[in-house]
Formats: C-alpha cells, sequence, structure tokens
C-alpha cells in the first residue's frame, strides 16, 4: 500500500470519529460545561482533519503532476477526497450549528429543510456498521490495488523478457558483424595481393612489348641493307 492511501484511510478513521463524537455529544444529557469541552475537543480533532485533508490533496496534486499514478486512479483519488471535503463540511456546519445554540438536529448539514429520517440518530450498530462498510471499502480498494500491482508487475516481467531476447538478438547480430568484418579484411588483403601481382605482371607484359618491337625494328633494319641498290 502506498503513503497515499495510508493517509487517506488514517483521514477517514479520524472522520469517523468526529461524526461519533458528534453524535455522543448530542444523545446524551450533558451540562453546559461538558458540552462545551465536547466541542472543543471535536474542535481540535476536526482542526487535525481539516490538515490532513490539505495535505492528502498536496501530494494528490504532486503524484499526479509527476505522473506516480495513472489517469484513472487520479480519477478515483479525487472522488475520495471530494466525498472526505463534503464530510468536512457537514462536521463544521454540525459543529457551529451547536455551537450557535441551534435546538435543531446538529448533523443535518441542511439547517432550511427539515432532515431525511433517522439523520443525526446514529445507534451503536449502525455506527459498527459504518465501520464495517469503511472497512470491507478499504479493502476492496486494497485488492484493487493489489491485482493493479499484479498487472504492472507481469508486465514489467514481459518487457524484462523481451529486452532480454532484444539483447540475445543483438549480440547474436554483432556476432556476425564480427566475423563479416574478418572475412571482408581477408578479402582486402587477397585483392591486394592479386592487384600487385597484376601490375607486376602488367610491368613485365610491357618490357616484352618493348623488346619485341625493338627486334621487329632491327631486322627491318638488316633486311633493308641488305637489298642491293641498283
Amino acid at each position: 500500500m502506498d503513503s497515499w492511501m495510508t493517509e487517506y484511510y488514517n483521514l477517514a478513521d479520524l472522520g469517523t470519529r468526529i461524526w461519533e463524537q458528534l453524535n455522543r455529544r448530542d444523545q446524551r444529557q450533558r451540562t453546559r460545561a461538558n458540552i462545551t469541552r465536547a466541542n472543543e475537543d471535536i474542535r481540535s480533532m476536526l482542526s487535525a482533519y481539516n490538515k490532513s485533508l490539505l495535505s492528502l490533496k498536496s501530494s494528490l496534486a504532486r503524484a499526479s503532476t509527476s505522473y506516480h499514478i495513472t489517469d484513472r486512479e487520479y480519477e478515483r483519488r479525487q472522488q475520495l477526497v471530494d466525498e472526505l471535503t463534503t464530510k468536512q463540511r457537514q462536521y463544521e456546519i454540525a459543529l457551529q450549528g451547536s455551537a450557535s445554540g441551534n435546538t435543531r438536529d446538529p448533523l443535518n448539514p441542511f439547517a432550511s429543510s427539515p432532515p431525511p429520517p433517522g439523520y443525526g440518530q446514529e445507534s451503536d450498530s449502525s455506527r459498527h456498521t459504518d465501520t464495517a462498510t469503511l472497512r470491507q471499502e478499504q479493502q476492496r480498494m486494497i485488492e484493487e490495488q493489489d491485482r493493479g500491482l499484479e498487472a504492472l508487475s507481469n508486465a514489467l516481467r514481459r518487457q524484462k523478457e523481451m529486452g532480454k531476447a532484444i539483447g540475445d538478438e543483438v549480440e547474436y547480430q554483432t556476432g556476425l558483424i564480427e566475423d563479416l568484418d574478418s572475412e571482408t579484411g581477408r578479402v582486402d588483403l587477397k585483392i591486394q595481393r592479386e592487384t600487385r601481382r597484376i601490375e607486376k605482371t602488367t610491368r613485365k607484359s610491357g618490357n616484352c612489348i618493348l623488346w619485341c618491337v625493338a627486334l621487329i625494328l632491327f631486322i627491318v633494319i638488316v633486311v633493308f641493307m641488305a637489298i642491293p641498290r641498283q
């Protein structure tokens, strides 16, 4: 599990505790002093909630900018942040409603309209149910992340295998090129030897031709001189 999801789960648990504190404060008979003390405790918890929420938003923005998560994962986490932000407003409205002496249901964020049935009257069993539901949701998200990590691991393994195959092929092709280069060097040496042999033969052939021409000229001169003159 990455640090962002850990921070999200901690913040969700804090929100659940704030909600429970608000319900217990309004369901029990207390003196004015006890209510004031309860409001101070809730206000302190809410302040920590707000700071953690800001940190969560900043972490998500950095992860998106640096491309550490996919667009789909960013949208999913942004939806989670939006839900936490909505709950933050509900907590603040409930706390302000109690501080102003409003006798309505302090957990009702809609002060001008009647609350839905059972709103703000959460029982112990329902609180346990909400906690269990949250845990199930957390477990589901962990399983989804595990599946995503497993798919990423498989993709990386396939990429590694492909890279190894490409490396082997490159090594094989490099060996062929080296062999071809060696053969080319041997052929070049043979060509150079044959070229020198041809040049040598050409020079010898040129000398023979000159001697033949000189001999023919000599014979012609001798024959010409041997012919009697009239």
